[in-house]
């Protein structure tokens, strides 16, 4: 079984298709890995070959370059709209059995648009892909690793090799090797010395050999010392590189998702926004509507006055009696009824300079259809209209009017049927 199927189109991405299913191979082993290079088998429908591998296979990575999407065939047709194109039938295949499917873009390619795929392509747009850039070839195939993790075990580490003795001097670096040869030296000259010499004083040869031997010993500790160093700067610095691409891919990883989490952002904010137009036009719709309704109703009730005004006439006011506390007046007149929900009433007020009289208040009195009459009595709350009688200085007037059924109180209209007199 090879779990990870490389996709990809010869003209487009040949040389990034080999370099990534090496990096793969060397991270996963060579069977987790497949690639068209690897070898089809001759005579048998490609078709048939690649359902075979990709029944196995756990995740596809479509490799697109900057010709992947336009590419032509010898006819000058677009090889993305042949349903045998061989690119098309992996990517579509492996979207219809709904298993990981990562593009991967190479050679500064962008992801296409849903629009400009076939219709069985046009999922591809919606899987997050990995860009492998030249530049930093090794940290993005880093990230496209880690993403493949889930999917496909990594090889284990090679088995550390344990070191046998043989000889004293079995798995020393060279430079030991050469400090040992070093006093090796320097102990058979001592050595030689010792028996060219044999008149020199016995203290004498004891204390130069012992300083040699003490420089010996000092050469040697330098040698291991400076090794020890270096071993130590080769840790220190694979440390350092370990850190800097974790830090890496932690920092794409988190780009990818701020620029995820905007664009989340931004689609629901356009959402909102469309919504809120869209209540906004609704109310002003309404709104528009209720308005004509009102005009329309105001003007229904300004016709039907009309009609009737005619017909709407007062024959003579008597004031009957007054004094300090009002007044009582007789209103003979002729109307007719309105509508289901208005009737007509009387209306009488003294009018001064346009104006009410002090302490006086306007009464209304239901008004029967045809001719009638009514007794329509006024109070006074103080004498201001008793003082002004008499004096050509205020009116009565009397009006026919229009009522709401239930409410004599509140005229909706006025008719022009009004009779002043003096007061």
């Amino acid at each position: 079984m090879q779990p990870i199927f490389i996709s990809y189109r010869r003209s487009d991405a040949d040389g990034q298709a080999l370099n990534l299913s090496r990096d793969l191979k060397a991270k996963f082993g060579q069977a987790a890995v497949l690639i068209d290079v690897d070898g089809l088998e001759k005579g048998r429908d490609f078709r048939k070959t690649i359902d075979d591998r990709l029944a196995t296979c756990k995740v596809l990575l479509a490799l697109i370059g900057r010709s992947w999407l336009d590419a032509k065939d010898e006819h000058g047709a677009r090889r993305l709209d042949n349903h045998a194109d061989f690119v098309r039938y992996e990517i579509a295949k492996a979207l219809h059995r709904d298993i990981p499917v990562i593009p991967v873009l190479v050679g500064g390619a962008s992801m296409p648009e849903a629009s400009e795929l076939p219709s069985d392509l046009q999922d591809l747009v919606f899987r997050d892909g990995i860009e492998l850039t030249h530049a930093r070839w090794d940290s993005d195939v880093q990230v496209l690793i880690k993403f493949l993790e889930p999917y496909v075990p990594p090889l284990p580490p090679p088995p550390r090799e344990t070191p046998q003795h043989e000889g004293a001097t079995h798995g020393m670096s060279s430079a030991r090797k050469g400090l040992i040869a070093v006093v090796g030296a320097a102990v058979v000259a001592c050595a030689g010395w010792y028996v060219y010499d044999t008149r020199t004083d016995e203290q004498a040869r004891a204390s130069e050999l012992a300083a040699q031997r003490e420089e010996a010993s000092r050469l040697a500790a330098e040698l291991a010392a400076r090794e020890k160093a270096a071993q130590q700067a080769a840790a220190d610095k694979m440390v350092a590189d370990k850190a800097a691409a974790d830090t890496a891919v932690a920092d794409r990883l988190t780009a990818d998702k701020v620029a995820a989490d905007k664009a989340i952002a931004d689609k629901a904010a356009k959402k909102l926004a469309a919504g809120k137009a869209a209540a906004d036009q609704a109310a002003a719709g309404q709104l528009a509507i209720d308005q004509a309704a009102a005009l329309a109703q105001r003007q229904a009730a300004e016709a039907a006055a009309r009609r009737v005004q005619a017909a709407d006439s007062i024959a003579a006011v008597a004031l009957v009696s007054y004094g300090p506390a009002g007044a009582k007046f007789d209103v003979r007149y002729e109307t007719r009824d309105r509508s289901p929900t208005t009737t007509t009433g009387i209306k009488v007020c003294i009018i001064q300079a346009g104006r009410l009289v002090p302490g006086t208040s306007c009464m209304t009195h239901w008004a029967l259809p045809g001719p009638s009459r009514a007794l329509i009595e006024m109070a006074f709350r103080d004498s201001t209209a008793t003082a002004l009688k008499g004096r050509n200085q205020a009116t009565v007037n009397s009006c026919l009017g229009t009522f709401p059924r239930g409410n004599p109180r509140e005229f909706l209209s006025m008719t022009a049927t009004c009779r002043m007199q003096a007061w």
